[in-house]
């Protein structure tokens, strides 16, 4: 029996030049930790360009001639600020907790081939966080925050995609036993992607442009950990790893545009 002849391959080559300026700057003013009371207030600037020239050309494969180069035109333009502020209280000798919070917001221009798109992404991001010393040489920790990533834009009039956030939640201890010649640090997290900008490959009848969308909902859960062992002042050995286990548990965006399913490990 005659075997199919194996469909033809696409790879799509580029050659990119990019110029980038970006300029940030921050400023942050906080208490001298003198006291039970703490605090930090801050600002946060950044303005960034960057121009990007590139060549790309499709190749099937199968003997098949390549298609002429094309040029492709990507300059990309941002200007975001942030505000920020941090408290926290020592309630009593081994137990501190603290609270925080930014106000981000991001300013967006994309021109690809001529077509320019704009947008603007803000986030309220909070923060949770407790210490607390179990012993002098034993402390433990947890921490509770919500991130943020802006959206952006895809080429060819495909959609846009929507900012991404997360909610991550952090449990830990760190220990220094028989007078620091063993230190341990533990860590296990939690953290819930909501919008989760995937990229992927356009589907037919489209050429198979990258683009990125709002894959759908991932879950990762995982744990981190250091042990270092000075048996004497000269010789240190350590040992450290993590484990981690990522899940799509919801999928969005456009069907066909990746090659996830529900179940399956998300792209990094």
């Amino acid at each position: 029996a005659l075997l199919p002849a194996p469909a033809p391959l696409v790879s799509i080559l580029s050659h990119i030049a990019k110029d980038m300026a970006i300029f940030v700057q921050e400023l942050r003013l906080a208490s001298d930790n003198s006291g039970p009371l703490n605090w930090l207030v801050g600002g946060y600037y950044r303005d960034a360009e960057i121009i990007g020239d590139a060549n790309s050309q499709f190749d099937f494969g199968s003997g098949l001639p390549p298609f002429p180069e094309f040029p492709f035109i990507n300059d990309e333009f941002s200007e975001s600020w942030a505000v920020f502020g941090d408290i926290n209280y020592d309630l009593t000798d081994r137990l501190n907790v603290g609270v925080g919070l930014r106000y981000f917001e991001e300013d967006r221009e994309s021109v690809k081939n001529g077509v320019t798109q704009t947008g603007t992404f803000d986030a309220v991001s909070p923060r949770f966080y407790g210490h607390y010393a179990l012993t002098d040489n034993v402390n433990l920790y947890t921490n509770i925050g919500k991130g943020f990533r802006s959206g952006g834009f895809n080429a060819f009039g495909q959609p846009t995609y929507e900012p991404e956030t997360a909610w991550s939640y952090e449990i830990g201890s760190k220990m220094q036993l028989w007078d620091g010649m063993l230190t341990t640090d533990l860590a296990l997290f939690y953290t819930d992607y909501s919008d989760y900008q995937d990229t992927g490959i356009l589907p037919p009848p489209s050429l198979p442009f990258s683009f990125t969308n709002n894959g759908g909902e991932v879950e990762v859960i995982g744990i981190d950990w250091t042990i270092l062992w000075r048996p004497t002042e000269q010789l240190t050995l350590g040992f450290n790893g993590s484990y981690v286990d990522a899940e799509l548990v919801e999928q969005e965006g456009i069907p066909g545009s990746t090659s996830i399913e529900v179940g399956d490990e998300p792209n990094a």
